[in-house]
């Protein structure tokens, strides 16, 4: 069964089409994904993204499918926000983000905050150190790190921006810390068939990402390599992958875009809400 963390991070990464930079207002969306190897389907996966000139969202919502769904139910669930900067190297600055997931019938719960720089964990049900023996991260190393879903929308945003991908930041899910490196490689054609409806010219982006810290005390994860594959699908969202291939333990994963449509401009106060109703429960 291929990981989670590699669907999770496939579609995580974003280049654009577009050689000059646009002045970005405000746009949203919902992409649907779906998931292969060796031609047969093994998930699906929606983002919604929102984002203006001051604040964004973003919430990612995955599953097994195919064959691979009568076997393995794997569910997943996260969300993230924050504010846009454009200072620095990276442009976006996450206020929070939440992981929940179900995998061979155990659920979990994670949550972040990040202030002042540094990533802390507001919650985690369980905790990676009891539940997995995986090692501690010093705080020092989670310091001026994104997560997963931030990384998605603010290589898109720098995209916009600078037009290009070439990028290098560090990600923190809450469980791992992972380097990741994304080389610009320029336009290539696309092929376009029932698969892959929004073929055509992209951007493509060589991504490598290696875990740096987090690691279980019994495995070591090695690191993933892959291509993205991103256009400018429509003048309303934001851009975003319209296919992705990466290595898997059991052959080529390829991720194809396979629909799009309008989320409405309410989308990051729905998130935003989401977040203050969970630390009013708390």
């Amino acid at each position: 069964m291929i990981s989670g963390k590699l669907l999770l991070v496939a579609l995580l990464i974003m280049a654009s089409p577009v050689a000059e930079a646009a002045k970005l207002i405000s746009k949203e969306g919902r992409f649907s994904y779906s998931g292969y190897i060796g031609g047969l389907k093994i998930g699906t996966a929606s983002v919604d993204v929102a984002m203006d000139d001051s604040k964004y969202a973003v919430e990612l919502k995955m599953k097994t499918g195919g064959v691979i769904g009568w076997f393995v139910e794997w569910l997943h669930r996260s969300s993230a926000f924050g504010l846009v900067q454009d200072q620095g190297n990276f442009p976006l600055s996450p206020n929070a983000y939440r992981n929940q997931s179900v995998w061979e019938e155990k659920e979990r719960l994670l949550e972040i905050i990040f202030s002042s720089g540094n990533a802390k964990i507001l919650l985690a049900n369980p905790h990676p150190i009891d539940d997995e023996r995986r090692e501690p991260i010093p705080e020092e190393k989670r310091q001026n790190t994104v997560d997963p879903l931030t990384a998605l929308i603010g290589v898109s945003r720098m995209i916009e921006e600078k037009g290009t991908c070439k990028s290098t930041f560090d990600i923190f899910d809450g469980r791992r810390l992972f380097q990741l490196r994304i080389e610009d490689k320029g336009i290539v054609k696309t092929s376009k068939n029932r698969y892959a409806p929004f073929g055509g010219d992209a951007r493509r982006c060589d991504f490598a990402f290696k875990q740096t810290a987090g690691f279980k005390r019994l495995k070591e994860e090695k690191p993933n390599k892959g291509s993205f594959y991103f256009r400018h699908v429509n003048d309303h969202s934001v851009i975003m992958p319209i296919k992705v291939k990466a290595e898997s333990n059991y052959g080529d994963l390829i991720i194809h875009l396979r629909n799009v449509e309008s989320i409405g401009p309410e989308f990051i106060k729905k998130i935003t809400r989401q977040f203050s109703d969970a630390e009013k429960a708390q």
